[in-house]
């Protein structure tokens, strides 16, 4: 199972659209001689310098992907997804590759998660939302939304949503000539979390199909929960899924711990710090400073805890 052509090191790829302040405090827990860093930083972020953020930083390396406007549920996210891969997979091989927002943050020390990850070696750490992708979810990828990059979720403001009224017409009008972009191709369409940690063999998967993802994905909603899921499912490497990437009721494959119950995704708070450090997870997400910066301080402060445990 293990791949032949690793080292030991881990890339950690991040997709940053605010909180300059918080993203440095996740670049600094994820500071480690064992980690490169490869990081994109939204359009919304035009005041943030990369020296700034390259400064917080004294082991780990940081390198920088183009900056993109990413709309929600826009294939820009794919795209950025795509330029954080190959810039990794460049300079790599990597053991992992693990993708991160830069509203994120691990839940355990550098020393534990390399451990967990070298005791899990050869596998794929991306989650499947079901066995069977339900049909309505399917259409999101399988027909033409021609704006999704333009109006993102603005989708009921002026101007964007007369795109938005046009886009609706156009996808009845697939419906009723059954408009499918997979009918002609015997692919297991799936579906899951974007965020994910996985091998330089899947990686190399993921490149080689760059154009095969673009045909099909671009023009879509939400692709950036299908292409992995649907590339790794359709591979060899669809049999190396961690948990066969379904969640059960203690863990997800991906080892996020993500509440989408309480919130789109729910934003962690301090009355939730004994959840999160008991979780089997190594990432959470999200954590925002606005809403409450004691938890993330609480969380920081465990990770230092077990890091001072381990010297």
């Amino acid at each position: 199972m293990k791949p032949k052509d690793v080292t030991r090191k881990h890339a950690y790829l991040i997709i940053a659209h605010n909180n300059v302040e918080f993203l440095k405090r996740e670049l600094q827990l994820l500071d480690d001689s064992r980690n490169d860093i490869y990081l994109h930083l939204d359009c919304k972020m035009p005041n943030v310098t990369e020296t700034e953020l390259k400064g917080v930083l004294k082991q780990a390396s940081l390198f920088f992907v183009d900056r993109e406007d990413v709309k929600w549920g826009g294939y820009s996210i794919v795209r950025v997804t795509m330029s954080l891969l190959k810039a990794a997979y460049k300079r790599g091989p990597y053991s992992f590759y693990h993708l991160i927002s830069g509203a994120d943050l691990p839940l355990h020390s550098q020393d534990y998660i390399h451990d967990f990850f070298d005791a899990h070696e050869g596998f794929e750490f991306v989650a499947y939302d079901r066995p069977v992708m339900l049909e309505q979810v399917k259409k999101r990828v399988s027909r033409f939304y021609l704006f999704q990059d333009l109006y993102g979720r603005k989708h009921k403001k002026f101007p964007f949503v007369m795109f938005y009224v046009f886009e609706r017409i156009f996808l009845k009008l697939q419906d009723l000539c059954k408009v499918d972009r997979f009918a002609k191709e015997n692919i297991i369409v799936q579906k899951g979390p974007e965020w994910f940690s996985i091998t330089n063999v899947l990686v190399k998967e993921i490149l080689s199909k760059e154009e095969w993802i673009k045909k099909h994905f671009q023009f879509t909603r939400c692709a950036d929960e299908v292409f992995v899921q649907t590339v790794l499912r359709n591979s060899d490497r669809k049999d190396y899924v961690y948990m066969n990437g379904l969640r059960d009721a203690k863990c997800s494959p991906c080892m996020r711990y993500i509440d989408w119950k309480r919130g789109k995704p729910y934003t962690w708070r301090e009355e939730d710090y004994d959840e999160l450090v008991a979780s089997p997870y190594l990432f959470a997400r999200k954590f925002d400073p606005n809403v409450d910066a004691v938890i993330i301080d609480r969380i920081i402060a465990h990770i230092e805890e077990e890091e001072c445990k381990g010297m």
